[in-house]
């Protein structure tokens, strides 16, 4: 046995002994991408012989339609198998609380990672912590005084190689546990399983506007959904001049306008979403 097998069976047991803790929740964090639902597929299969207690979609309400409709899938499999439901967590969606923001209908906007001129930087993102991380923090809060519980195993889907993602909760109530990451799944991996099960196109999870597109991604965007492309340039235009911010705002890093970049020239090597590393987005 090699280090690497020794390390994914010692985590893998690590994982097993925490699910099956006493006075603990089986929680997925379902991002409705391509390695939660293979994660999410473990469980359901048997593979990973944990009973879950919940799967929990916190929805910005600006993922791609193709997002909604894998997610649809899993919820009717989850149905079938359990009579049981993804939870939808939902409220308004980032893009109009950005829209009110903007036309001075409320005091604050959760910022997105907007890119500003004339030196590139980023803005400060709060769009995580508020649409992914404290609704579903609070969501599982609920869930745990519900049923009497003291504390929540948060299972997430972060690959083998993405391993730099991982972050403790840093609440006493919550454990991240990663399993992919303990199985020493890659994410060449999951494609191959897509592959060989038949899985049409499966989609990673993102907001249609997220700055940490890549180009190769807003290219294929622009040529297979150009609805969703002109939403994004429409939010490109509607960010140009944010509220408190002295320079303009934009989309993407050339700081040029969405609908005015050649994606083609622009750097095609810069990972998609290579920037988001907190584990709740892009899954």
């Amino acid at each position: 046995m090699n280090s690497n097998e020794k390390f994914n069976q010692e985590m893998e047991a690590q994982i097993l002994g925490f699910a099956n803790e006493p006075d603990t929740l089986n929680v997925i964090a379902f991002g409705g991408g391509r390695q939660s639902i293979y994660m999410t597929e473990l469980f359901l299969s048997g593979k990973i012989p944990v009973s879950i207690d919940a799967i929990l979609f916190a929805d910005t309400g600006d993922e791609p339609a193709q997002v909604y409709a894998q997610i649809a899938k899993v919820n009717q499999r989850w149905f079938e198998l359990y009579r049981q439901s993804v939870t939808y967590i939902r409220q308004k969606s980032l893009s109009s609380h950005i829209e009110e923001f903007i036309a001075g209908e409320t005091p604050r906007a959760s910022a997105v990672p907007l890119r500003t001129a004339p030196n590139g930087g980023l803005l400060w993102r709060q769009c995580t912590m508020d649409f992914k991380i404290r609704p579903l923090r609070r969501t599982i809060r609920t869930l745990i005084k519900k049923t009497g519980k003291k504390k929540a195993n948060l299972f997430m889907g972060i690959a083998y190689e993405e391993m730099s993602r991982i972050k403790d909760s840093g609440v006493k109530y919550l454990r991240h546990l990663y399993p992919l990451v303990a199985l020493g799944i890659t994410t060449n991996t999951i494609q191959k399983w897509y592959a060989d099960h038949g899985y049409g196109k499966i989609d990673k999870s993102s907001c249609i506007f997220c700055p940490y597109h890549s180009d190769v991604y807003w290219a294929k965007m622009k040529k297979e959904r150009p609805s969703e492309f002109a939403f994004a340039v429409a939010f490109d235009k509607m960010i140009r001049n944010y509220p408190t911010v002295r320079g303009e705002c934009f989309l993407h890093r050339s700081l040029q306008p969405l609908d005015k970049v050649d994606f083609v020239s622009e750097n095609q090597k810069h990972p998609e979403l290579a920037d988001e590393c907190d584990g709740y987005c892009t899954t």
